[in-house]
C-alpha cells in the first residue's frame, strides 16, 4: 500500500511539472499601431457564452447556493443574464447592470400583474 502511495505522489508530482512548465505566447507586433477607433464585436450569438458559463458550472454553484440559503428566486438565471449582457452588449459594468435589471424588471411585471392588463400596457390596448 505504501508502494502505491509513494508511486501515485511521484506521478502527481510528474504531471504538475509537465502542466507548470507549459507557457503560452501571444504575438505581439511593435511596429504596428493600434486603431483605438475601432470597436470589435461579438460575432455569434448566446451559444458560444452559454457553453462556457454551464462547462465552467456556474449553475451547479447557483444551485448550491440557493439551496443552502433557501432563495426563492432562480440566481442562476439572474448571473447569466448579467453575463451574458456584459458580453453581447459589450458596454460598461453600469449599463450591463441596467440592461439585466430592465427585463427582470419586466419580467416580474409580467407575472405579477393578469395577462389581460399586462397586454394592453404592452400594447396600448384597451
Amino acid at each position: 500500500m505504501a508502494w502505491a502511495k509513494e508511486q501515485v505522489r511521484i506521478e502527481t508530482l510528474k504531471y504538475k511539472r509537465q502542466n507548470q512548465a507549459k507557457t503560452v505566447l501571444i504575438p505581439f507586433h511593435a511596429d504596428r499601431s493600434l486603431d483605438y477607433h475601432q470597436q470589435n464585436f461579438l460575432k455569434g450569438d448566446i451559444s458560444s457564452p452559454q457553453a462556457v458559463y454551464y462547462q465552467l458550472g456556474f449553475d451547479r454553484i447557483c444551485r448550491k447556493i440557493r439551496d443552502k440559503h433557501h432563495f426563492h428566486y432562480d440566481i442562476n438565471a439572474i448571473l447569466s443574464d448579467l453575463i451574458y449582457t456584459r458580453i453581447l452588449e459589450l458596454g460598461s459594468k453600469s449599463a450591463s447592470y441596467w440592461a439585466a435589471w430592465i427585463s427582470w424588471s419586466l419580467l416580474l411585471m409580467r407575472n405579477m400583474m393578469p395577462t389581460g392588463l399586462w397586454m394592453s400596457l404592452l400594447w396600448n390596448v384597451t
